[in-house]
Formats: C-alpha cells, structure tokens, sequence
C-alpha cells in the first residue's frame, strides 16, 4: 500500500500495462543531464552544456563546435545503440533538439544514423539517413526524421551528431539533446532510472526482506511515470508496469512495492520511466522482524551510473566469514543480451577467482554468498572489479554485505 503525501493525480485507478518501444532502443546519455559519457567524440570539441533543450535547470545539453579550416567538412559525436537487432523492412524514426545559434559563418547542424551489417556496428555503413537544420535561431528546435526504412541486410545502428561549415574560416557551433530513436510509431519516453535491487522474500538466517519505494517529482509540471518489476534470474524484455501520475513538488511512497504493486513473491530490480522530465527515485530494503526493521536504503540510478563497455565497476569494503556474507548483483540496462564479469580479489589485490555472468535483455541476477563460490577460505575484507565484454553493453552492479546473525545489511553500489 502507499503512504506518505499523496496528490488526488496519484489516487487515480493504476493501468497494467506492457513496456512499449521506447524501452527496447536506447540514445544513452541522449538527454545529457549531467555530462557526456558514453558517446565516440570525433576531432573535435565537445562540452556538456547547462543550456537544456527543454529548459530545464535540472539538466543540459551537448555543444559541438567545429574548427575545421575548410569548409565541408563535419565535426561531431556518435555512439551504437544497444538494443535487439536491426530488422530490415522495418520502418524507424529519430530526432532530437538542435540549437543552431545565430550570428555566426554559414553552416548547419545535423542529427543521422548508419545501418551496419553486423552486430555493434560491424561492418562498413549500408546507408547513412540524415536530418539537417540550417536555419538559425534564438532557442532549440525540434529535427526529426520519421519513416526510415532499415535496409536489407542492417543488424544494428549508430547514431551520429555533427556541425558543418560552408566557410573556409570561423567557427560554427551547435547544441543537441533530448535525442531518440525508435520503431516508428513509438512513444519515447525519458531515460529510466533503476533500482538495482528489491524484494519481497525470505532469506538466509531467518531474513524477511521487504522494499519500499520512494517518488518525488522536483519539476514545475506533472509527470506521468511507470514503475516495472524486473524478476530476478531471467530476461525482461516486456516486464508488468503500472504507471501513476505525479503532481509538481509533490512525493509517493509504494510501502512493500514488489508484494504491493505486483503481488509478487520473490526479489528483482525496479525501473522507474517518466514520460518526459525526470523523478527522484529512492529506495529501502530492509528485514522485517517482530521487534521492527532495519536494512538498507539503495538509490534509483539514472544513466549517468551506468558502467558501459570499456569500463569498469568497484565494489570495496565486501566481507566473507562466519560473521558475514557477500551478496553481489548485476543488473542489465539495455534490451539485448550481455556478459559480465566479476573479479573477486582479497584487500592485498590477490585474484581469488573470476564469475561469469550472461544477461538477457533488462535482466537482475544475485549471486549469494558470492566469494563463498570461488574459495573456501575467509575474506575479512575484499573487493570486486565488474565489467561487460559485450560491446555497446551497459549495466549496473551493487553489493549487499549481511551480518549473519542480526540479519542487519548495507548496500554498495558499484561505481
């Protein structure tokens, strides 16, 4: 049940619903909340912005600035997208905000994409479809490019942001954000925030774990926002969702969210989607005893948390003997499989073993007791290195280490 302050927006009737589209392919960091990350930056100069397309002060932009001598020539930032497989014949769509100022050379900005043959962008580009603007302007404006057809052969995407100039000399620069991609058709919704660990179970040593979630809307509008329950232990790709309305200002608590809002029995991990804007997510998880409760508090992580291909998580303070145990998790953010792994070392640095890890698309996986799985010998004080091997894979980790008597936890996230 929740509790908490409540607006009459968060009392209406809550709709079960599937995900849509718009979780299945993901522009990450396309919003630039915070920074850019994640993104292939050409020669060129690229710079996290506070000028937010939509006028956020919550959030920013890119800036591309082109320095060429020549004319024609472009400067800019792209990434692959994760996601299933291109399906060739099928129609997509793509866009994004575009700040073009003026008083500036002659030149254009230009959102685009390029269909590769192979998977993470193998292979050489079968076509590049683009979307331009030249015409300069006081604020941000909206480019897209709607009905592109995949073509034959197309296993995967790269979306690709850049300025050009007309001139020989001078600089000309433009700023992009709230970029997106997608069947066409879909709704797109902002990027969501996940926590990467919940439950209603019991647990080892007579431990009855339990969440509660934590809403706050910190915008000046309404947002409407659904929360899915990603089961522990297997793929998600089109996981149960309910979704509720949030008034300005205003916070929800969900008490015992997974048993609550998903009659669920069992743990997972939570993702939270506004449909535009953003939301604070909080979180916690605690054990549940005739004598009260005590646990954990685990924060909602936005895509700036996100550990991408080429790096590398850490997961410190972790312990293993008979008055602790090590519970490690994974917690795959995009809609495509990917592999972990896990490296599991002593506080001197001494490799005790390596786990791996294979994820299906929007997948939680817990191991118990996790250094217990490659040695037999005490760890009073260790740490973990997490990472993908999968390219264009992102995810996140965390560690929870439990007192094996009280049952009492706390939670490391992985960073």
């Amino acid at each position: 049940m929740r509790s908490g302050r409540l607006s009459l927006a968060c009392t209406v009737v809550v709709t079960l619903i599937t995900s849509s589209a718009a979780a299945q392919y993901q522009v990450f960091d396309g919003g630039f909340t915070s920074r850019v990350h994640g993104w292939m930056i050409w020669d060129t100069v690229a710079a996290w912005s506070l000028n937010d397309g939509g006028g956020s002060p919550l959030s920013g932009s890119v800036r591309i600035v082109n320095t060429w001598p020549t004319a024609h020539n472009a400067m800019g930032i792209d990434q692959c997208l994760a996601g299933p497989p291109i399906v060739p014949g099928t129609s997509y769509d793509f866009g994004g905000m575009i700040y073009l100022p003026e008083g500036q050379p002659d030149g254009f900005a230009s959102l685009g994409l390029r269909w590769y043959p192979e998977a993470h962008c193998g292979g050489s580009p079968l076509e590049q479809p683009r979307a331009m603007l030249d015409t300069p302007a006081s604020d941000f404006v909206l480019v897209q490019s709607v009905g592109n057809i995949a073509p034959a052969g197309a296993a995967s995407v790269e979306y690709t942001i850049f300025t050009t100039k007309w001139e020989d000399q001078g600089v000309v620069e433009a700023s992009f954000d709230d970029l997106y991609f997608g069947e066409s058709g879909t709704t797109f919704a902002a990027a969501p925030i996940v926590v990467p660990a919940a439950a209603h179970v019991r647990g080892a040593a007579d431990t009855n774990w339990r969440t509660d979630l934590e809403i706050y809307n910190p915008t000046d509008a309404t947002v409407t926002y659904a929360i899915a329950l990603l089961e522990r232990g297997q793929p998600n790709p089109t996981p149960e969702e309910v979704t509720y309305t949030i008034d300005p200002g205003e916070s929800v608590r969900f008490d015992d969210v997974v048993d609550g809002e998903f009659s669920f029995e069992g743990s997972g991990a939570l993702r939270v989607t506004p449909d535009s804007g953003t939301v604070h997510v909080t979180s916690r998880t605690y054990n549940q005893v005739p004598g009260g409760t005590y646990g954990q508090f685990i924060a909602g992580e936005s895509e700036e948390h996100h550990v991408h291909y080429g790096g590398e998580a850490k997961l410190v303070q972790l312990r293993s003997d008979s008055a602790y145990r090590t519970n490690l998790g994974v917690v795959n953010v995009v809609a495509m499989p990917i592999t972990v792994e896990v490296d599991l070392h002593a506080a001197d640095g001494t490799l005790l073993g390596t786990r791996t890890i294979d994820l299906g698309s929007w997948e939680h996986h817990q191991i118990d007791g996790i250094f217990a799985t490659v040695t037999s010998s005490d760890v009073e004080d260790g740490f973990a290195l997490v990472r993908t091997t999968t390219p264009t894979g992102r995810f996140l980790s965390y560690a929870s280490v439990v007192d094996n008597v009280s049952g009492d936890a706390i939670c490391i996230p992985g960073r």
